[in-house]
């Protein structure tokens, strides 16, 4: 997913899909804060696996199935 830059920064980013804290990996770090998204109904398009809208169970499936097929 593309990151537009904040104004004083010259460059952007590219992030990977399923990255939330965007340590460069997908890990359980990422699975658990996409579970407290999910407990909260909070939203964050970068864990939005299957592109619905929504953050839920089945998001939380694709992460932990990236992190044990990584």
């Amino acid at each position: 997913i593309y990151i537009p830059p904040p104004d004083d920064v010259c460059c952007s980013e590219c992030v990977a899909y399923g990255d939330i804290n965007q340590d460069g990996s997908v890990d359980v770090l990422d699975a658990i804060e996409v579970v407290n998204l999910v407990l909260y109904g909070e939203y964050n398009e970068l864990v939005d696996m299957n592109f619905d809208g929504t953050l839920n169970i089945l998001d939380v499936i694709d992460i932990i199935y990236l992190i044990l097929n990584a």
